[in-house]
């Protein structure tokens, strides 16, 4: 992300509370339910970059074009790739942390995901898992 700068953050993000904007983690959020995700970004976006897509397509695009240090991804989003995105991901060493309806759990171990969380979301609970994943991730032993 070099060449970053205060301008090209979404307005809302002005406020750098840990890391120079340079130095922000930076997170696909792929989620469709808008309420949700507009929660989610207000409490990520105070500590990462956070980009949000609402479908499978947009989020695939992203994540093609763009490199990012953790997904975000809901598991009830409508899915023509199946799981080989997971597989993907996993295999760039990019953490996935699910959201997931509780009849959704079990495919978010194994080949799916790092970790997950269930619906409904708590705000505290998905910011300790969010850094948590990172700090694992930077720190692999």
């Amino acid at each position: 992300m070099p060449g970053l700068t205060k301008s090209d953050v979404p307005k809302g993000t002005e406020v750098w509370t840990e890391l120079a904007p340079e130095r922000r983690s930076k997170i696909l959020l792929a989620e469709s339910e808008d309420a949700l995700a507009e929660q989610v970004l207000a409490r990520l976006q105070e500590h990462f970059l956070v980009e949000r897509c609402s479908n499978e397509t947009d989020a695939l695009n992203r994540l093609v074009n763009a490199s990012f240090d953790m997904v975000i991804w809901d598991v009830t989003l409508p899915a023509t790739s199946g799981l080989a995105i997971f597989k993907l991901l996993r295999d760039k060493g990019t953490p996935v942390l699910a959201i997931a309806d509780k009849v959704d759990t079990k495919p978010c171990f194994g080949d799916f995901a790092d970790d997950y969380i269930n619906k409904p979301v708590s705000l505290d609970e998905l910011s300790a898992r969010v850094r948590a994943l990172l700090r694992r991730m930077s720190n692999p032993d």
